[in-house]
Order: C-alpha cells, then sequence, then structure tokens
C-alpha cells in the first residue's frame, strides 16, 4: 500500500520497534493490582502488555488511509484516561504526527459550538481536538456534551477529523479509533496507549506516542488557552448560578401578574436570561413556581373570579390588576 508523505514514518518505524520494558514507566503497586483486576473482567485487556502486540505502525496506516488515502474521508478518535494522564499531550501529538504544520492552536476546541464555527472556515482537510471540558456547574451541563447531535455528519461534510478528549468514552460510541492512556513516562517523553476495537469490544494492542517538549511552541499555547477557557467558565458560573437573584428579578417583570401557566412563566424567564439553555429556563421556571405557585389562587372581588394570584406576600389578579 502506497503511504502518503503527510505522516513522519521514520518516527513510525522507530515506535513501532520500541519495547515496553525499555521504557521508565510511572507504574506503582495500585495501578498494577487495577490492571489484573480489569484483566480478570476483561482478558483482551492483557494485549495492552504483550511486547508483540505493538501495533504503531498499522495505526498510522490506518490514519494514513481514511485520511490521506484511498478511503479519503475524515477520522473520529476517542481518547479516555483519568485527569492528568496525558489525554490531551496524546492528542496533540497524534494531531500533529498526522499533519504536521497544518495543525495548530487554532485547532483546539473545547466546546461543540466551536468545532461547528470552525468548519465554517475549513478549506481542505485538517483535524481538531475538542478537549476534555472542565464541567459547567449547575443546570447546563448535560446540555453541553449532547447538545448537538449531528456533529460528527457536519464535521465529515467538511472533512474535518476529530479528536475527543474524556475520561469515559463520548455518548455515541462512533469513533473509529479508540485510544485509552494507559501510563507514562517522564524520561523518555512517551505514553503507553491501549487500542480498543468496537467492533469485536476487545483490546487489540497497544501503541507508543512520543510528548512534544514542554517549551514546544504548542504546548504552552495550550496550556495558555485552557486557562483562559477555564478562568471564563469559573466566571460564567460564578454569574449564573444565583437562583435566588433570578427569581426575584422573575417577581418584579411587569407582566408576571398576567402569567396563566408554565409556558407563560418560561417566556418572561427566556426575555429576562436569554444566554441560558432552554434545560436552564424550565429549571428557573420551575424554581420559581416552587416558591410562588402559579395555581395557588383566590377569588378577586372585582372579577368574581378565581383569578388572584400570590405575588410576594400579597394576591394580584391576573386579569384585572387589584391587590389583595
Amino acid at each position: 500500500m502506497k503511504k502518503s508523505k503527510n505522516i513522519n514514518w521514520k518516527l513510525i518505524n522507530n515506535l513501532q520497534k520500541k519495547r515496553l520494558n525499555k521504557y521508565s514507566w510511572a507504574r506503582t503497586q495500585y495501578d498494577r493490582m487495577v490492571w489484573l483486576k480489569k484483566t480478570q473482567i476483561i482478558p483482551s485487556f492483557q494485549n495492552i502488555f504483550d511486547p508483540e502486540k505493538n501495533i504503531t505502525q498499522a495505526v498510522f496506516e490506518k490514519y494514513d488511509q481514511r485520511i490521506h488515502g484511498i478511503i479519503d474521508d475524515h477520522a473520529i478518535t476517542s481518547v479516555k484516561g483519568e485527569t492528568g494522564s496525558g489525554k490531551s499531550m496524546f492528542s496533540l501529538a497524534l494531531a500533529t504526527i498526522l499533519f504536521g504544520k497544518d495543525f495548530n492552536i487554532d485547532y483546539v476546541k473545547f466546546t461543540n459550538n466551536d468545532i461547528l464555527e470552525l468548519c465554517k472556515d475549513i478549506g481542505q482537510k485538517r483535524i481538531a481536538i475538542q478537549d476534555e471540558q472542565p464541567e459547567t456547574i449547575g443546570m447546563g451541563s448535560y446540555r453541553e456534551s449532547v447538545e448537538i447531535k449531528n456533529l460528527e455528519e457536519i464535521t465529515r461534510k467538511h472533512q474535518l477529523s476529530l479528536i475527543f478528549n474524556a475520561p469515559t468514552e463520548r455518548i455515541h460510541n462512533t469513533a473509529h479509533f479508540n485510544f485509552e492512556i494507559i501510563e507514562k513516562s517522564l524520561k523518555e517523553r512517551v505514553l503507553h496507549v491501549a487500542v480498543f476495537e468496537r467492533k469485536i469490544d476487545q483490546y487489540i494492542g497497544f501503541i507508543i506516542i512520543p510528548i512534544l517538549p514542554d517549551k514546544d511552541k504548542l504546548i504552552t499555547e495550550y496550556i495558555k488557552k485552557k486557562d483562559q477557557f477555564i478562568k471564563q467558565i469559573l466566571q460564567r458560573n460564578s454569574t449564573r448560578l444565583d437562583v435566588k437573584q433570578m427569581c426575584d428579578k422573575i417577581a418584579k417583570h411587569p407582566m408576571i401578574a398576567n402569567v396563566k401557566n408554565k409556558s407563560h412563566l418560561i417566556v418572561i424567564v427566556k426575555e429576562l436570561f436569554p444566554t441560558l439553555t432552554i434545560q436552564e429556563h424550565k429549571y428557573i421556571s420551575d424554581y420559581y413556581d416552587l416558591h410562588n405557585p402559579l395555581n395557588q389562587t383566590m377569588n378577586c372581588e372585582k372579577c368574581n373570579k378565581k383569578t388572584l394570584r400570590k405575588f410576594k406576600d400579597t394576591f394580584k389578579c391576573y386579569i384585572c390588576g387589584w391587590v389583595k
């Protein structure tokens, strides 16, 4: 099979020849106990420690075929591992090996929307990383990961390959490549990474990937970009989650007395807080209704109908506006 010039095959060949016992892995007794237990549960897990199961070259040949070769498509990659295991370092190294200088910090994103925005400006094949997102505290956390269900189809249309980093497997499990960070050697600056084939639900081997130097421009830019993103998340969480303050604003809305049902209430919530998600609008509405029940009504002396609604410490008619 003819290999493209996009990948550094000399580097791949050298990695293929490497033996696991030649590296100074940061293994602990606890790690060994976990791996032993996992092997008992998933027998194929032992393949990632078998010296004969180094499939680095085979994996990159498949990448080359899929992205640059006869398949001529994009590739979805899922990378899982504990926090601090080296997922981001692996993804940066992988993207650099596959695309060389065509990959830069602009292709590291933290949200689905950022990935979609990136698609608008792409005129040729590229690869992007959606890094593990610092969890958004509170109401919008779930939405962040599942809102855009057709993300892969859109990126495929634009021939944008994606690398997803997460502590566990992605929700859709549609990746072409599934990796799990096992251990790292800071002395030799390499990662030992398991390869999981979802078609047969088995670990089929491992790959060795070098880590970029700490002073590499891409690494320093990545650290700076992630720090900025985390600060934005912390700032957003600290300003958006005071539900009681939100309810006070709702109570002061000039149309609140006219609200007859939950749908009307959500309209007001959306008007007051347009940047919140649908789930958050519903949550705020439910919270407000819990403390100011919409169905808690009394007879209005003017209308002679049960149209008085509790408004803080008073009752107000949502038809004529009479206050008791």
